[in-house]
């Protein structure tokens, strides 16, 4: 299994658990020096969140995993 194989799992989360708007949800989202795996849009009482993920299988070569 890869890194990619679970964008699709987190994206159906987004959609059925998080209300995220379908045509707003996607994976390797890019914007200058920031890049995230996956990304959805929801509106919360008429706000707008956006969720950001970055996954990984495995914590190789990491400490902890606030540094991933």
């Amino acid at each position: 299994m890869e890194e990619k194989d679970l964008y699709p799992i987190v994206e159906c989360f987004l959609f059925k658990n998080k209300g995220c708007i379908e045509d707003y949800i996607g994976n390797e989202l890019s914007f200058k020096h920031f890049r995230t795996d996956v990304f959805g849009v929801s509106i919360y009482d008429e706000k707008k969140r956006v969720y950001l993920l970055e996954g990984k299988l495995f914590l190789d070569g990491r400490d902890s995993f606030s540094k991933v």
